[in-house]
């Protein structure tokens, strides 16, 4: 009986012991702090025991390098902003096309109801109901079926745990 009391107690020791072994995490590296955090790669030139001539001639290699870099990006910028200014251009005839075309097809009277319907109520119109902005049917309708899991939204705690029980 000893032995089987002795045994059982080992074994919970044991498997106290080793979970806390395992949950113990091991630290993570301190992040370098001051310079070393700017570079995080090695110094290639680090032991070369560079004279001062040498260490300018870097210098100036690295101020060029990065002199090249910013221009190359302010260029892209540039061009970035050109490519998106002369589509909106396009788009604005576009536009302006199709308008002149739909002004011949109607009349003055209904063209004035054109464009206070289109361009004066922007902002106010919706999408149908049960629609969403590109004409798709929402799969939250009614017509879809029922839900699966009942609309909790704008219920109380108390209508909530009614519902649950249902």
């Amino acid at each position: 009986m000893n032995k089987k009391i002795f045994a059982a107690a080992v074994i919970a020791l044991a498997g106290i012991f080793s979970t806390g072994a395992m949950a113990q995490d091991v630290a993570p590296a301190q992040a370098p702090q001051g310079k070393e955090c700017v570079n995080q790669r090695p110094n290639p030139f680090e032991g070369l025991n560079l004279t001062a001539d040498q260490q300018a001639k870097l210098q100036a290699l690295r101020t060029e390098k990065a002199d090249g870099a910013n221009a190359k990006q302010k260029a892209d910028k540039e061009a970035r902003k050109a490519q998106k200014t002369a589509k909106m251009e396009q788009m604005k005839q576009k536009r302006a096309e199709k308008l002149a075309k739909i002004k011949e097809i109607l009349t003055p009277e209904q063209y004035i109801q054109f464009l206070e319907n289109n361009y004066t109520t922007v902002g106010t119109r919706r999408p149908q109901a049960g629609m969403n902005q590109k004409g798709k049917a929402n799969s939250r309708t009614k017509d879809n079926g029922p839900r699966l899991r009942p609309d909790r939204r704008n219920q109380t705690p108390a209508q909530g745990n009614q519902a649950a029980a249902q």
